[in-house]
């Protein structure tokens, strides 16, 4: 068979495909329409024009941020940097940017909270709130997709080795760099500048969101 004939031959299958997609969803579909007809009554434009809608439908990527632990923790108990953090979260709620993180970080933010809580620097009840809120934010933002927990699995675990050798750091800290690079995230906030300095090493654009809180802001907007 030709490319030609092939291409005919698609052109039928497609077109019988269409017209019965259409057909499933409740339109009759006859295919003799003229060019007049298809411009007759057509409905005069509100609301913005259909190129802002395909941005804002995924012609364009959504800003991608990957918190770690530290970072997280400042939404839900306020310290430097909390805002530069909210402003993911308002984010990522409105559809504009996708918080991301590791499965790792949701113990260890569970963990620092529990910390606070036996060095009586949260009350039984703030503890309480913190922990609830927590949850409910992230199970609402995976209800909207603005939100991807990255996996702990074996293999990322064992890329962490060379790095824990070359940067003499945690295996823990490794993860979350590893885990922002494989989620091809636009930026790392994190609230250690340690830890911030070294994501830069390793050709991330990290922000300290307790030193650099306005320009995490700026590069948010």
């Amino acid at each position: 068979m030709d490319v030609f004939r092939f291409a005919l031959v698609g052109t039928v299958l497609i077109d019988d495909a269409l017209v019965t997609a259409f057909r499933d969803l409740g339109i009759n579909v006859g295919g003799a329409i003229s060019s007049k007809e298809v411009e007759q009554d057509r409905p005069l434009l509100k609301g913005p024009p259909s190129e802002q809608l395909v941005r804002e439908m995924g012609g364009n990527e959504l800003l991608k941020v990957y918190l770690d632990s530290s970072a997280i923790v400042k939404r839900y108990v306020t310290e430097p940097g909390s805002l530069a953090v909210d402003g993911v979260f308002h984010k990522a709620e409105t559809g504009e940017a996708i918080a991301i993180f590791s499965l790792w970080n949701i113990g260890e933010v569970l963990g620092v909270l529990d910390e606070r809580r036996k060095r009586e620097w949260l009350s039984e009840d703030e503890f309480t709130t913190a922990l609830k809120k927590f949850a409910d934010e992230l199970i609402k933002l995976l209800r909207l997709r603005s939100i991807e927990i990255i996996p702990t699995l074996t293999p990322l675990l064992t890329e962490t080795w060379s790095l824990i050798l070359d940067h003499h750091i945690h295996e823990v800290d490794a993860l979350q760099l590893l885990a922002c690079t494989h989620s091809r995230s636009d930026t790392f906030l994190g609230g250690d500048e340690g830890m911030v300095n070294i994501a830069r090493k390793v050709g991330l654009k990290a922000f300290d969101v307790t030193t650099e809180e306005t320009e995490a802001k700026q590069f948010l907007e």
